[in-house]
């Protein structure tokens, strides 16, 4: 069970608990812990205090957390352990289905674990067969393409992330590494919505993955040092402070910038960007493809697909423009509230700029597929 499907797993377990099944819940999961609300009630797990606790996830509060056979109610199946700090009563929650209980505890241990340093500790046999099979993926002189699936995959991941749902974000980025251990972008991109959630350990072990596959990437260095810093988050979580995961908002991208290097035309075209880093990344790859691969482009396109680019291309054109004014407008608003750091506004407006220079890049080659449909048409 990885991350994403114990989560998954515990909010259906919550949902189906005795309390689940008399009330719609509101069931709130963070890497920190889970609260259960409900209309009706300031209850919580049971306890008739009127107040709202959130569960943590520590070896401290869930050590004791089993399934008790037989239940404090006849046909109930009930997971208990005591909270010292958080409430004054023990956890009593209550399942009909044993199945479902055991979910429940299941799902709690493993997000336990994952929070934890283990998944690194615990890392040495699989990651040395990662190695010999990364050694073999990097000496093939041409490797083969990613299966058809990773694509939607990847481009959903990376919606997702876009729209700060770092939970779908992981979810699909782990369902494409299922498919294809061997995918170098699908480590970077988990190993940073890993950081984002606070799930240092597991943002650390893509990166690994991620550097083992492409050890000579340009970000290689950049990458090191994030994952010493995510490695020492999760050997002492103590340190790893909400402050800790919202710092890394300005400069976190799911895409390595060495995944552009020989993408095709048409997927550099984006509008918006993570980070600087992305985007200057982008910026380098649509210059190289607009002088080593536009002439062939342009011969090869049908009137059609030529008539769709210059619609795209256009659009993008005025998109970019708009996002570089709002990131200018962003980072004058932070710097006016004082709401955000130095670095927060210098990332918004190496935004900005980069934006306005993809424009510029972009100009001339609109220029150049106007001027191939209208010689065609001569």
């Amino acid at each position: 069970m990885n991350f994403p499907e114990a989560r998954k797993t515990l909010l259906d377990a919550l949902q189906k608990s005795h309390i689940g099944s008399l009330h719609p819940l509101n069931v709130e999961v963070t890497t920190r812990g889970f609260k259960v609300t409900w209309p009706q009630s300031k209850w919580v797990f049971g306890t008739d205090e009127q107040v709202v606790e959130t569960a943590q996830f520590n070896e401290d509060c869930l050590q004791h957390l089993a399934v008790y056979n037989p239940p404090l109610q006849r046909g109930r199946f009930c997971v208990q352990t005591s909270y010292k700090s958080m409430l004054k009563s023990r956890l009593i929650m209550e399942w009909l289905s044993l199945d479902d209980a055991r979910r429940f505890v299941d799902s709690v241990n493993h997000i336990i674990f994952y929070l934890s340093s283990r998944p690194l500790t615990d890392d040495d046999p699989a990651f040395a067969d990662f190695q010999q099979k990364a050694k073999s993926w990097r000496a093939l002189s041409s490797k083969a393409p990613l299966p058809e699936s990773i694509q939607p995959l990847q481009a959903a991941a990376e919606d997702a992330f876009h729209a700060k749902s770092y939970d779908q974000a992981v979810d699909y980025f782990e369902q494409g590494l299922a498919i294809e251990p061997l995918w170098p972008a699908g480590h970077f991109g988990a190993a940073q919505v890993y950081g984002k959630l606070g799930v240092y350990s597991l943002a650390a072990l893509h990166m690994k993955r991620y550097l083992e596959l492409e050890p000579d990437a340009k970000d290689a260095k950049n990458c090191r040092t994030q994952m010493f810093v995510w490695t020492q988050k999760a050997k002492n979580p103590a340190s790893a402070t909400s402050a800790d995961v919202s710092s890394e908002d300005a400069t976190l991208t799911v895409v390595p910038e060495s995944s552009f290097e020989g993408a095709p035309f048409e997927k550099l075209l984006a509008s918006k960007d993570a980070a600087p880093g992305e985007a200057r990344a982008r910026n380098v790859a649509l210059l190289n493809a607009k002088n080593q691969s536009l002439p062939s482009l342009l011969r090869d396109k049908k009137n059609a697909d030529l008539a769709a680019l210059t619609t795209r291309v256009e659009q993008v054109i005025l998109d970019l423009n708009h996002e570089s004014e709002t990131s200018k407008d962003r980072a004058q608003q932070v710097v006016e509230r004082g709401s955000g750091g130095a670095n927060q506004v210098a990332e918004m407006r190496e935004l900005a700029v980069a934006y306005k220079e993809r424009i510029e890049i972009l100009k001339p080659i609109l220029a150049a597929i106007k001027e191939e449909t209208a010689n065609r048409n001569k």
